[in-house]
C-alpha cells in the first residue's frame, strides 16, 4: 500500500484550525506585507500522484492577481512542488494559475485511515511582503466500487 506525504514538513499539527475553509488573518506588523488565507482543499488519494490548481485571482489574497507580481513560491513540505502557470480563461483571456503537484510515499503502517495534512504555501511578492497559503487537505486510500475494482 502507497501513502501521501511522508510526516517530515507535512504536519496536520502545524495547523490548529481544522478544515476551515477560506480564511484571512493578519500577520504581525503591517497587513499589506503579510497575509495569510487557510483553504479547505478537500480530499487527494494515497499512492496516486496528484495535483490542485488554484487560479490566482480566486485566491483572495491582496496583490496576487498575475504570476507577474510573485517573486518566488515556496512550500513547507518536500513532497509537495508548487508552479505558477498561465492557461486559456476564455478564448482570447490568458489567466495564471498556482498548481502544487503532490508526490507518493510508501505507506509505513498500510493503514486505511485518512490522515490530515497540512501545508503551507508562501508566495514572496516582487513589490515586497508575501502571501501565505494555509492548504488543509484529506489523504485518503481508493476503497473498492461495487464491482470489486480499485477504481471508478
Amino acid at each position: 500500500m502507497v501513502a501521501f506525504l511522508a510526516a517530515t514538513g507535512c504536519n496536520a499539527n502545524t495547523f490548529p484550525s481544522p478544515m476551515a475553509g477560506l480564511q484571512s488573518t493578519s500577520g504581525s506588523g503591517d497587513s499589506e506585507l503579510v497575509q495569510t488565507r487557510e483553504i479547505d482543499a478537500g480530499i487527494i488519494f494515497a499512492g496516486q500522484a496528484s495535483y490542485l490548481c488554484f487560479p490566482l485571482t480566486e485566491l483572495g489574497l491582496d496583490g496576487v492577481r498575475s504570476a507577474s507580481n510573485i517573486a518566488a513560491v515556496t512550500t513547507s513540505c518536500e513532497c509537495v512542488q508548487a508552479s505558477l502557470l498561465s492557461y486559456y480563461f476564455s478564448s482570447s483571456r490568458v489567466e495564471d494559475a498556482l498548481r502544487l503537484d503532490f508526490t507518493p510515499y510508501e505507506a509505513t503502517d498500510g493503514a486505511h485511515r485518512p490522515s490530515p495534512l497540512a501545508v503551507e504555501v508562501t508566495l514572496k511578492l516582487t513589490g515586497g511582503g508575501q502571501r501565505t497559503l494555509r492548504l488543509n487537505v484529506q489523504s485518503v486510500v481508493h476503497a473498492p466500487t461495487s464491482n470489486g475494482s480499485d477504481h471508478d
